[in-house]
């Protein structure tokens, strides 16, 4: 099962779990037969806390389903998700090692793109450019679907530009159009 991941660019969770009745998941959570089947319901339940920006409550449900997943496939998506909020909070250094756990664990190279994408966001917060570019181009030498590869250039495009760096932007924006992505250039 594709669960749906945020990203740092595009909200990728978007109305899918807006409608989700809090109440109604959490009742599944209670329900649950398996660890399987608790994980999801968390995971979900998550999404929607998320979707209510309640950061703190999404944050412990994607803890939760990280603890009841039984391999590093499904648990990316909730280390991923957590990422993005622990990056949206300012804790770079969590989500640096949320991410650097997907990368190290998960097999796959869509998952894997993503964490260098949040990875490398995070060091670009943190002003610490090298590895923030190094971040995307390890992305970029990953064997991603079009649109994560998008994402990959998107933001190394965005780096070089704050950089100064124009005519390389240009072209990192130029293929993240020409993946299907969107970019920031005008």
């Amino acid at each position: 099962m594709k669960r749906t991941i945020f990203c740092a660019y595009t909200l990728v969770c978007g109305l899918l779990y807006a409608e989700q009745d809090v109440g109604k998941l959490t009742q599944q959570i209670r329900n649950a037969a398996t660890d399987a089947e608790r994980a999801e319901a968390y995971y979900e339940r998550g999404c929607a806390y998320y979707e209510g920006n309640d950061l703190d409550r999404a944050i412990s449900d994607f803890t939760k389903a990280i603890q009841y997943f039984a391999d590093y496939t499904s648990k990316a998506p909730a280390y991923l998700n957590r990422a993005i909020i622990y990056q949206r909070n300012n804790q770079l250094d969590k989500s640096i090692a949320d991410c650097t756990k997907v990368i190290r664990y998960t097999p796959g190279d869509d998952y894997k793109t993503i964490a260098h994408v949040v990875r490398g966001e995070s060091y670009r917060l943190k002003k610490q450019y090298k590895k923030a570019l190094s971040e995307f181009d390890q992305a970029l030498l990953l064997d991603a679907d079009d649109y994560n590869t998008a994402l990959a250039y998107g933001a190394r495009g965005n780096l070089y530009e704050m950089l100064g760096r124009d005519s390389e932007a240009k072209v990192d924006f130029m293929m993240a159009r020409a993946l299907g992505g969107d970019d920031e250039e005008e």
